[in-house]
């Protein structure tokens, strides 16, 4: 009879320094190396002996290349001795001078602890922009390359530093002219260095519009670009993650930044004379190249407007990652008209099971209590909103939206087929209203014996808290014309009126 040996099992008391060790550096993030030195004293006590080791180490898997890390050093550095209170622009200016990007610098626990909170941003950020440039169907990990990579962390480190800049009350006044923030902000950097900023910055603005109620979006065209440089990368993630407080995250900056910084973009302009006519700086390219280099070839394509925006273009594989204000909790921002109707919002919330985005966004008198209690849908997502939307054709029951339906022009695109933003944003915009108009009936019949507002859902007095309330708004309308149209909103405003209601 074969005997059976017993097999040794080692506790991680037990294991080999070397071992240990090898657990540690293994660590795939810094808040995995805390807790495995916190769970049992084997662990503790190499991390102790082997601390300065491994913390690089995990650093450096957490941020990048030596580039990166050097630019990283060198922002958090001149950021402690901006914080310090000097009052002083010229010991500022001579401070900045000395501290140059080098990564063998040793950090403070406390720098260190700001290094490994921004690597945890940028791979944030960095799977956002990968979606924007590189891959649609990103998912939670980036598709770029190493090198790509590096490059738009460097930038990122890099706008740090700009934005510490802005905000420090001593160095602030150098960055309103052109002829003292070029040398201060990129001083040491080449022109593609500073290419790579003045990109990524658009970027974060692009991205930051994205996470806007639509009608707030349109006003505020253009104006994001500079106050994510004057709010650092930071701020940018938290309001991509957290995009209903996107206004906290992302302040207005003051007028005078926005009039004196407005010819920003012209830097790199700017900067390329500078290096030209110094010897000390390397020949200057001729031509910037992107951080991602793009196919070759003509790219997707719209389906719908035949416009060919790179990667931006969205089919039922990439729903998931749509425009931040298009989750569940922005789509009631895209009811048009509806969503100032506090009846239909708030039915309209409930059905999705999310709370307002913008509670204070409805200042409406007198409104009446809302009986009408819905259920949330259930396994409710974007994702299938977005199939009903396309769908929807097949599914009214009434001629007038069908006509409406015809005239969107969506008729045709499945859900394989490309849009490009502008079309998804019509397709949304467009067919939401009518797409509730049918939910809400399923849900609640009784929504179908209520009367019908002339206007539909173009109302212009479904503000009115007994209006909103009294008759149906998730529909279509007449086509009154504007003088037949200006009559019954007077009609609709004098029958409240008389009867004795404050509107």
């Amino acid at each position: 009879m074969q005997s059976l040996t017993t097999p040794v099992i080692r506790s991680l008391e037990t294991l080999p320094f070397d071992v240990i060790d090898q657990i540690l550096l293994a660590s795939a993030s810094y808040a995995d190396l805390q807790a495995a030195v916190l769970s049992c004293h084997a662990l503790h006590g190499v991390f102790n002996i082997r601390k300065t080791s491994i913390l690089a180490h995990t650093l450096r898997l957490a941020m990048g290349g030596n580039d990166v890390i050097a630019a990283s050093f060198r922002t958090v550095r001149i950021e402690t001795r901006l914080n310090l209170g000097i009052a002083n622009v010229d010991q500022v200016m001579a401070t900045i001078q000395t501290i140059h990007e080098d990564a063998s610098y040793i950090l403070t626990a406390k720098e260190y602890a700001i290094c490994m909170a921004r690597a945890h941003v940028c791979e944030g950020l960095e799977v956002a922009y990968s979606r924007s440039f590189k891959d649609r169907n990103t998912d939670d990990c980036s598709c770029l390359t190493v090198a790509e990579s590096d490059r738009f962390r460097m930038a990122l480190h890099r706008l740090w530093l700009c934005s510490a800049y802005i905000q420090s009350p001593v160095v602030k006044p150098l960055c309103l002219s052109a002829s003292t923030r070029v040398p201060l902000l990129y001083g040491e950097l080449s022109v593609q260095a500073v290419f790579d900023l003045v990109h990524v910055v658009g970027w974060m603005g692009t991205t930051v519009m994205g996470c806007l109620p639509p009608d707030i979006a349109m006003r505020r065209q253009g104006k994001y670009p500079l106050v994510c440089l004057s709010s650092g990368p930071s701020n940018v993630y938290n309001a991509y993650q957290l995009p209903q407080r996107t206004d906290e995250f992302l302040p207005k900056i003051s007028r005078q930044l926005r009039h004196r910084y407005r010819s920003w973009e012209h830097d790199i302009d700017l900067h390329r004379e500078i290096l030209s006519r110094t010897t000390a700086q390397p020949a200057v390219p001729d031509d910037m190249s992107t951080i991602v280099e793009l196919p070759d070839g003509p790219g997707p394509e719209c389906s719908k407007c035949q416009a060919k925006p790179g990667v931006c273009v969205w089919d039922k594989h990439n729903w998931t990652h749509v425009p931040r204000n298009m989750r569940l909790q922005g789509l009631v921002d895209w009811l048009g008209r509806l969503a100032g109707n506090y009846y239909e919002r708030h039915l309209f919330l409930q059905y999705l099971g999310v709370d307002d985005p913008r509670p204070n966004y409805l200042c409406i008198r007198n409104t009446r209590r809302i009986a009408v209690a819905l259920s949330p849908a259930p396994n409710i997502t974007v994702s299938s909103i977005l199939q009903e939307l396309l769908a929807l054709p097949h599914n009214v029951t009434t001629t007038e939206e069908e006509l409406y339906l015809e005239g969107d022009g969506f008729n045709s695109v499945t859900d394989e087929d490309l849009l490009c933003l502008p079309c998804l944003e019509d397709l949304v915009g467009s067919r939401l209203p009518v797409w509730w108009g049918g939910k809400k009936i399923d849900a609640v019949p009784d929504e179908a014996n209520k009367p019908k507002c002339s206007f539909g859902m173009e109302c212009s007095e479904q503000k009115l808290a007994d209006h909103a309330y009294d008759f149906n708004h998730s529909c279509i309308g007449q086509d009154f014309g504007i003088i037949d149209g200006y009559k019954e909103s007077l009609r609709i405003q004098r029958m409240y009126t008389k009867a004795g209601k404050r509107i």
